[in-house]
C-alpha cells in the first residue's frame, strides 16, 4: 500500500514537473520572438516600394506642417578646389531664412561679410549689409534687393528666384517644391514638365526625394547589407550610374548621404553628407549640418577636369520651427523713392509713402510714372502712320 502511493505521487510529480518545463519553454519562446523580430525587421533587406512609402511619410509630415514655418542656414564656408575658369572663385558666404506664414512666402539671403569686395573679371562687387528678398503673396511676387531703387513685381506662374535658396531642404530628403507648386494651382509633375524647357526651374531637374524615387522605382535596387555612415547602419538605395543615397531606419529613414551624377553613365554632380541629425518634429530629423562637394559640369569642362570636386562647401542648420512665426517677416517696407515695375498691371509706380502695399493694385501711396505697354504701342503706331505718310508723299509726287 505505502510503495503504491509513493509511485502515484511520484508520477504526479513528474506530471507536474513536465508541464512546468513546456509553460517555461514556451515562455522563453514568446519571450525571444517579441526581443529578437524587431531586431530582425530591422536588418531585414527593406523593398524600394517600402523605402519610398517610408520617404513619401516623412516628407508628408513636413508638407501637413508647412503652413506655418521658419528656417534659417547658412553657407559658413566654400572652398573652390577646382577652378574651371580663370576668374573662377569660391561661392559666396551667406545666410538664408525661408518661411511660410498664411499663404506668404519669403526667401532672404543676406551675405554673412558685407562690405567685403569680391572682382569677377574686370568687375568689382562689393557685399551689402542687406538682403536679397523674394516675397510670394496672393500669387505674385516681389523680388527686390533692399539696396536697389528699383522692385519688380509679376506674376507668379512667370516664376522667378523664389524657387531657389531651397537646397538644404531638398538635400536632407524633403521636397519644398511641392509648395511651391501648391500655391500655383499646378501639380508637381507639370511643374517638373515645365522645368525642361524654363532654365528658371532648373533646380527642378535635380533628383528631388521622394517624388523622384515615386515616379522611377523600377530602376533603383537596395543593396544586400547595410553600411556605416557616420556611425550608423544604413541601407544604400542606388539608380546605378546615376543617383545613390543611404537612408538611416533609427532615425525615421532619414538621408545620410547622397551623390548623383549629371545624367545616366555620365560624370559625378553632387555629394551631400548630412550629419548632427537633430528630430525637428516627432519622426522628423533634419541634419544640422551638410557637407557638399559639387563637382565640375562634364558639358563646359574638358574629359581631364571631369569628376573634379570644384567647390567643397558646409552649411549650417540654425534653426527651424514650425510655430511662433513672426508676422512682421513678411511686412515689407519699401523706402520712399523706390520704383516699382508691375508686370501684372503693366505699369510703374514710384512710392511716396514708406507704408505702401507693393502687392496692393494699384499701389497705394503712389504715383503712376508710365505705362510702358501703352507708351510702345503709341510709338510702334505714330511709327506706322509716319510710314505711310513717306510713302503716300513719295508716291503723290511722282504723280
Amino acid at each position: 500500500m505505502l510503495l503504491t502511493s509513493i509511485k502515484q505521487n511520484m508520477a504526479r510529480y513528474n506530471f507536474f514537473h513536465c508541464w512546468e518545463k513546456i509553460i517555461l519553454f514556451t515562455f522563453c519562446l514568446v519571450t525571444s520572438f517579441y526581443c529578437f523580430c524587431p531586431i530582425y525587421a530591422e536588418n531585414a533587406i527593406p523593398s524600394v516600394e517600402e523605402i519610398s512609402a517610408k520617404l513619401h511619410e516623412r516628407n508628408q509630415i513636413f508638407i501637413q506642417n508647412s503652413a506655418s514655418f521658419f528656417v534659417e542656414y547658412s553657407r559658413c564656408k566654400s572652398d573652390l578646389v577646382t577652378p574651371v575658369t580663370s576668374d573662377d572663385f569660391p561661392l559666396n558666404q551667406d545666410r538664408w531664412v525661408l518661411s511660410q506664414l498664411d499663404n506668404q512666402i519669403i526667401v532672404q539671403r543676406w551675405n554673412i561679410n558685407p562690405g567685403t569686395k569680391l572682382k569677377h573679371g574686370d568687375v568689382e562687387i562689393t557685399f551689402s549689409d542687406k538682403p536679397y528678398v523674394v516675397m510670394l503673396k496672393d500669387r505674385l511676387v516681389l523680388d527686390w534687393y533692399e539696396n536697389s531703387s528699383i522692385v519688380d513685381v509679376f506674376p507668379s506662374s512667370n516664376y522667378s528666384n523664389y524657387i531657389h535658396g531651397w537646397d538644404y531642404l531638398w538635400w536632407a530628403g524633403l521636397n519644398p517644391y511641392l509648395i511651391h507648386s501648391n500655391h500655383q494651382g499646378m501639380d508637381y509633375t507639370s511643374l517638373v514638365e515645365k522645368s525642361q524647357n524654363d532654365a528658371v526651374l532648373d533646380v527642378l531637374k535635380n533628383p528631388i526625394l521622394p517624388n523622384f524615387l515615386e515616379e522611377n522605382q523600377k530602376n533603383y535596387i537596395v543593396s544586400n547589407i547595410q553600411e556605416e555612415i557616420d556611425g550608423s547602419m544604413c541601407w544604400k538605395v542606388t539608380w546605378p550610374g546615376f543617383d545613390s543615397f543611404w537612408i538611416d531606419p533609427k532615425i525615421g529613414y532619414a538621408v545620410r548621404k547622397r551623390e548623383f551624377h549629371w545624367d545616366v553613365n555620365e560624370p559625378l554632380r553632387c555629394v551631400v553628407i548630412s550629419k548632427d541629425f537633430s528630430e525637428v518634429m516627432p519622426s522628423l530629423w533634419i541634419p544640422r549640418m551638410q557637407i557638399v562637394d559639387r563637382y565640375t559640369d562634364y558639358r563646359f569642362t574638358k574629359p581631364d577636369q571631369w569628376n573634379k570636386i570644384q567647390h567643397h562647401s558646409t552649411y549650417l542648420l540654425d534653426q527651424m520651427r514650425f510655430k511662433d512665426i513672426p508676422q512682421d517677416l513678411f511686412d515689407i517696407h519699401l523706402p520712399v523713392g523706390t520704383e516699382v515695375i508691375d508686370g501684372y498691371r503693366k505699369n510703374t509706380y514710384t512710392i511716396t509713402n514708406s507704408e505702401a502695399d507693393p502687392f496692393a493694385g494699384p499701389i497705394e501711396h503712389g504715383i503712376k510714372v508710365a505705362n510702358f505697354h501703352f507708351v510702345r504701342a503709341f510709338m510702334i503706331i505714330v511709327g506706322s502712320l509716319l510710314i505711310l505718310f513717306v510713302v503716300y508723299a513719295k508716291l503723290f509726287n511722282r504723280r
